[in-house]
């Protein structure tokens, strides 16, 4: 996915999401967060489905399987919108 028609924040976190979700999960997951709340504040199922796909695949890899049900579906949903 790019980004670059987005602002330099909304590139920090997408381009720390992917530099640190292999090194540095709890900065992954901030970051995550960071563009999961801006994806609600502007509703941009773009971002809100990269945040959310790459946060179940954090939890995935940390075994916190509690609620990597409800973010799977979350980004799927997100990201077929974002197809549209």
């Amino acid at each position: 996915m790019e980004f670059n028609e987005y602002n330099e924040s909304v590139k920090n976190w997408t381009n720390g999401i992917l530099d640190n979700y292999r090194k540095d999960a709890e900065l992954t997951i901030r970051y995550c967060h960071e563009l999961i709340d801006y994806g609600e504040k502007t509703a941009d199922s773009k971002l809100l489905g990269f945040g959310y796909y790459h946060l179940a695949m954090i939890l995935y890899c940390l075994n916190d399987y509690d609620n990597i049900f409800d973010i799977v579906v979350r980004a799927i949903d997100h990201l077929e919108k974002a197809q549209r």
